[in-house]
């Protein structure tokens, strides 16, 4: 089986801080783990920045090193592994 073949999609809401660099610091991130990035939906409002992040990992390691890394960015608030809808707005 194909590499491609065993990926497994995952979105990763997040929330954050609106600040200038955050969405790119974000996908820098996720790209350092080695990580396919599907696509990403992020807006802002009143300074927050929140939405989710549709990666495709190989297994629940790979998916953890990704959550780690996302945390790790500065202004990151929260990173959940839960599927809600990516552009709900914080609570």
């Amino acid at each position: 089986m194909s590499r491609a073949a065993a990926a497994c999609r995952f979105t990763a809401p997040v929330i954050g801080e609106d600040r200038r660099g955050f969405y790119a610091d974000l996908m820098q991130a996720v790209s350092r783990t080695g990580t396919n990035i599907r696509s990403a939906e992020l807006q802002s409002r009143d300074g927050i920045a929140y939405g989710g992040v549709l990666v495709e990992v190989e297994h629940q390691s790979h998916l953890q090193r990704v959550i780690k890394a996302m945390r790790r960015v500065k202004g990151v608030t929260d990173v959940d592994r839960r599927e809600p809808s990516p552009l709900a707005p914080p609570r």
